[in-house]
């Protein structure tokens, strides 16, 4: 995605799921990055998709299907405290709930951002989170550990990716309620 300083970009789901593809592909440590990022955008849509669908099935946590709900994206700079993070494992949860799954609070939880569940796995590449709306606060759909190493450099705000569709068809707004209530 190309940066625009100072104007809201706009983005088709189908670019989101690049974004996804790019992060999830990164975490393979062997790859070049320049290589990764030229196969990547060597792909046509279709194949997007179904790489996007193929690693969330393969990461079991419904992005893929989270993306796919959504046509019109936007990105946004939010503060820690408007942003929750979503259930990791059972490993890491009471410390989590804890804080409330708030990332401002976790920031300042040294047991938290010290925990090995958290720590650093190399240069964070992308720094874009995958967000979803509930009332006043975003629930991370995809990125909690993303958020939680950048927190650990100091960053006070954080780039979201939220779908800003106005009128989503009623299945489509059907099926994201429940997978809401599912996150939360």
């Amino acid at each position: 995605m190309k940066e625009k300083k100072g104007i809201s970009q706009k983005f088709n789901k189908t670019q989101i799921m690049r974004e996804y593809v790019k992060v999830e592909m990164s975490k393979n440590k062997y790859a070049n990055p320049r290589e990764l990022n030229r196969f990547i955008e060597s792909l046509n849509n279709k194949q997007i998709s179904y790489l996007c669908k193929f690693l969330s099935t393969f990461r079991n946590n419904g992005v893929y299907d989270f993306i796919d709900m959504h046509n019109k994206w936007e990105k946004e700079k939010v503060p820690l405290s408007k942003l929750k993070l979503r259930r990791i494992n059972k490993k890491v949860e009471p410390f989590l709930r804890k804080d409330n799954f708030n990332l401002y609070r976790i920031s300042k939880d040294k047991k938290i951002i010290k925990n090995s569940e958290f720590k650093s796995q190399g240069k964070i590449g992308d720094k874009k989170i995958i967000v979803v709306n509930i009332g006043n606060e975003y629930k991370i759909i995809d990125g909690n550990h993303r958020a939680i190493e950048l927190v650990k450099y100091g960053d006070k705000k954080m780039e979201i990716l939220k779908p800003i569709e106005k009128k989503p068809n009623h299945i489509k707004h059907f099926l994201s309620q429940i997978f809401y209530k599912i996150v939360r």
